[in-house]
């Protein structure tokens, strides 16, 4: 009986870790917005790689250089929670060691737009989708 109860918990322990990571299949591929007459795009990879490309110029993905370093960008998801959480990640290729990590929220309004809001400040998840920090992307076949 009592191992029964610790193998329960290693479970539940095991799913609540992985919550936040995964790949909702929607996010699948090339979105695009405008911004302050820049266009923006950002790339989701079934395998949680993202990047940015801004003036034509990637910035993410894997085997990018930032300050010296190595780094690979992916991103985490967690749909459990209201609104729903999303992680743009930098972690040293090397060693895994976190670098970075940009807060975010998500929203799909259909299939093909994606309201975002990331923090790049550095500071907590938003909690709303403000009109200063929310961006809606829409998918592209670019």
């Amino acid at each position: 009986m009592k191992k029964s109860i610790q193998i329960l918990l290693l479970l539940l322990l095991a799913i609540s870790f992985t919550s936040f990571i995964g790949s909702d299949s929607r996010f699948i591929g090339k979105w695009k917005t405008v911004s302050e007459g820049q266009t923006i795009f950002i790339n989701f990879d079934k395998d949680c790689t993202a990047y940015f490309i801004l003036d034509g110029q990637k910035m993410g993905g894997k085997d990018f250089v930032v300050e010296g370093h190595i780094v690979n960008m992916t991103y985490e998801i967690n749909d459990s929670i209201r609104p729903n959480a999303i992680d743009i990640v930098l972690r040293k290729k090397d060693d895994r060691i976190e670098v970075e990590r940009i807060k975010g929220i998500y929203e799909f309004i259909n299939d093909d737009k994606l309201k975002l809001n990331l923090n790049f400040e550095r500071g907590g998840r938003p909690k709303s989708f403000n009109a200063e920090g929310t961006q809606v992307f829409e998918r592209t076949k670019e």
